[in-house]
């Protein structure tokens, strides 16, 4: 998965300071140059993923959010670091927030 991240990212122009593979989702920080670099990167990325991985895979929209540089970026890569020490085994899980809470219970 993450290769596939590098090769899209590159192709553009995203730069990815690290990424967390879990078992039924991605985390990655990255500098985007725009907002139609994102939207193009995320839908190729999404698609791709999908179509090796199956298209039930994800149950939810990607989320995504602007991070500030220096404590706010630092946070995010700490945060993939335990993240990916989590889906090796190494550290136990701790739930996290909710942030689809809202989105579900407008649906019903």
């Amino acid at each position: 998965m993450t290769a596939e991240l590098q090769r899209q990212a590159r192709k553009f122009h995203i730069r990815v300071y690290s990424a967390a593979v879990a078992h039924d989702h991605l985390h990655f920080v990255a500098r985007i140059p725009s907002r139609a670099h994102y939207v193009k990167f995320i839908r190729a990325l999404c698609g791709l993923l999908a179509r090796k991985l199956g298209a039930k895979l994800w149950s939810e929209l990607p989320f995504s959010r602007v991070a500030t540089w220096g404590r706010d970026f630092k946070q995010l890569l700490d945060y993939l670091a335990k993240n990916r020490e989590e889906a090796a085994g190494e550290r136990p899980y701790e739930p996290r927030k909710d942030w689809y809470k809202r989105y579900r219970e407008k649906l019903g």
